[in-house]
């Protein structure tokens, strides 16, 4: 007969034969597309097109604080693009023309408590609406189709500190659906072929006095040509959105610029990319797509500097917006499934064997027994006042235990669970997050 010894063994090294990576829901999730997401002051914020959030009224934003969706009061009345945290406030932008039952054109500040107009708000020759906010040197820029913020004439894009707008240069000559502050720099992406009038063609770099071009930029010249989504990753830029050259040379909706010049990830994908972040020493890219690098995927995959692979077996739908919370990568858009599992529109992503460095070099967690019969009991080292998430999932990512403590130790009942082989994540509020593997032995 075995001893649990050996049995912990065995099922650890069986994890080399299951799907490295895995998809979760968060809560029951949205009952319409999410499009945009951000983590601020502790808490993930997701705005779209839906009306409900876990279930429950949350019009076209709603906030998530590891456990739970929130509305943001009575919401807003029509879809969120953007948003974004600014001042301890929450802006958001899109196609609202109310927030909190008040009038406020195409973009409104949530304090935690009520929602506020910006001035006269948003407004445009032609159709308004706001895609994009980043914050940059103090200021919250404001990006999308319009040509007035607040009265002031500001094409394309404006910035906000906090009181007034004011313009960006002399704007952009089209419309700016991205925004990235990067290495004391802004950079803007968009439809545009020229900014600050000067040729620019889809994306620029402004450095709080001027607009430069990259190059040549991203082609070719036609309307249909875009940027939609700008990401850092080891010390160069990339962008994604609906092109097919990149200072000239073949790039397909995906392209790296080193600061002198474009190139290629490989061959590309086959369809928009939608979102770009940064994860777990990876870039992953989001978006509308069957193919990247010539790999099958859906709509979602993983560029590690020289290949690009599959990321958990992806979403039956597009992939619109992804960021950072807790330490684990947030992905939203289109989908109901993600990979394989229920998920309506927005998942978290589980790497089984992730271990954060700062566990490694600052032994934050110890657990013992592994394995385990009844009760588990964690050793939090270097807590200091921070909040721990302890989540435990089963091999499918479902979460079936979840706990939060601020102390150095903690007893977790297990004795519920059936015996076999589950993922004990802890995550640290300053990011620092740890996968490790548990066995249930009975």
């Amino acid at each position: 007969m075995k001893s649990k010894s050996s049995f912990f063994i065995v099922l650890v090294l069986a994890v080399s034969g299951i799907q490295a990576q895995t998809w979760s829901a968060v809560g029951t999730g949205m009952d319409n597309n999410v499009v945009c997401l951000d983590s601020s002051g502790g808490s993930l914020y997701a705005g779209g097109a839906f009306t409900e959030a876990d279930g429950n009224p949350a019009s076209h934003a709603a906030k998530w604080d590891g456990t739970s969706w929130t509305a943001l009061g009575s919401g807003v009345d029509d879809k969120v693009f953007c948003i974004k945290g600014y001042q301890g406030n929450i802006y958001a932008g899109g196609d609202l023309t109310m927030a909190g039952g008040n009038p406020a054109n195409y973009i409104a500040q949530w304090n935690d408590t009520s929602w506020y107009a910006l001035g006269a708000g948003i407004s445009s020759t032609g159709t308004p609406q706001v895609q994009a906010l980043e914050t940059y040197h103090n200021k919250l820029y404001v990006s999308g189709a319009f040509n007035f913020a607040d009265g002031v004439a500001t094409d394309f894009i404006a910035r906000w500190d906090g009181n007034s707008f004011t313009p960006v240069g002399t704007g952009m000559a089209s419309v700016t659906s991205s925004l990235h502050a990067y290495n004391g720099y802004l950079y803007a992406g968009g439809a545009f072929p020229n900014a600050g009038g000067s040729p620019a063609s889809r994306i620029a770099r402004w450095d709080d006095s001027v607009w430069t071009s990259l190059g040549t930029g991203l082609g070719p010249n036609v309307i249909t040509t875009t940027v939609l989504s700008i990401a850092a990753y080891n010390g160069d830029l990339y962008v994604g959105g609906f092109f097919s050259t990149a200072g000239g040379n073949p790039a397909a909706n995906i392209a790296k610029w080193d600061g002198t010049s474009w190139s290629a990830l490989g061959s590309g994908t086959n369809g928009y990319v939608f979102s770009l972040a940064v994860y777990d020493g990876a870039l992953y890219a989001g978006g509308s797509f069957t193919l990247a690098g010539g790999n099958t995927v859906s709509n979602i995959a993983k560029w590690d500097g020289s290949t690009w692979s599959d990321v958990g077996g992806g979403m039956d739908g597009g992939v619109r917006a992804m960021t950072i919370y807790n330490g684990e990568l947030y992905a939203a858009g289109g989908f109901t499934l993600a990979g394989g599992n229920v998920a309506n529109h927005i998942a978290k992503l589980i790497l089984p064997n992730r271990v954060n460095d700062s566990f490694r070099d600052n032994n934050y967690v110890n657990v013992y027994p592994n394995p385990v019969c009844d009760f588990l009991h964690l050793r939090l080292n270097n807590v200091n006042g921070l909040t721990v998430h302890i989540t435990i999932r089963n091999l499918a990512g479902e979460e079936l235990i979840s706990k939060e403590t601020d102390c150095s130790d903690l007893t977790v009942d297990v004795s519920k669970l059936p015996a076999g082989l589950y993922f004990l994540t802890t995550v640290f509020e300053n990011s620092a997050c740890c996968n490790t593997p548990l066995v249930i032995a009975k």
